[in-house]
């Protein structure tokens, strides 16, 4: 299970590197131009203890016990692994713009194999929620080593921030597991908080419910 679960959030990071290339990235023609909304000012974050604090981001996360966080070094051998998923013109693509691109955290059970990871990345102000959104769902429908079904989109918060939420179900070597994506925006970061379980739907509700 854990193994399944672990390759799943693979395939995504590199599904998010793809994205950044053919998706919301292609629309960034003003990525670097300052905005009248642009406003606050850009934070990593810090954790204290078993808490993560970003002000920029707009929440706070506890983190569940039994839980751990990855190291900046766990995270880039993740992203190595991501990608070589990739063709080498993507690789190309993404090593050009991957500065657009910020991990700020990534928690999981090494039990259970449930992971949550933020994300986000530089785009125009012209790029929406749904645009990302509609990026994501494109990416997923051409993988094939996962067979990835849409549950649907909705408008959920996250702590106290309105998100467009996708909610996609995998199925591979017989698991299956949700994946569920609160997008929402900060002056021209596009946030993604993306939540992985095999335990339902109301598992990703726990999980979901660490953020305030």
């Amino acid at each position: 299970m854990k193994k399944v679960l672990k390759i799943m959030i693979i395939v995504m990071i590199a599904l998010c590197m793809v994205i950044a290339i053919t998706g919301c990235g292609k629309k960034a023609d003003d990525n670097n131009k300052e905005t009248k909304e642009e406003k606050r000012e850009f934070s990593m974050g810090e954790w204290e203890g078993n808490v993560y604090k970003n002000d920029f981001l707009g929440f706070t996360y506890t983190m569940p016990e039994e839980w751990t966080r990855s190291t900046d070094e766990e995270i880039a051998d993740e992203m190595k692994i991501a990608k070589d998923l990739l063709t080498d013109k993507q690789q190309l693509a993404y090593e050009a713009s991957k500065l657009n691109n910020v991990y700020y955290l990534v928690a999981s059970n090494e039990k259970t194999g449930d992971n949550v990871r933020v994300i986000s990345e530089k785009t125009s102000s012209s790029v929406s929620t749904i645009d990302y959104i509609n990026a994501v769902k494109s990416g997923l429908a051409e993988v094939t080593t996962i067979k990835y079904e849409e549950v649907g989109v909705t408008k959920e918060k996250l702590g106290n921030i309105d998100c467009d939420v996708l909610t996609e179900k995998g199925v591979y070597l017989g698991v299956t597991v949700y994946q569920k994506y609160y997008v929402y925006k900060v002056d021209n970061y596009c946030v993604s908080v993306i939540v992985t379980t095999s335990a339902g739907e109301s598992k990703i509700d726990e999980m979901v419910a660490c953020f305030k």
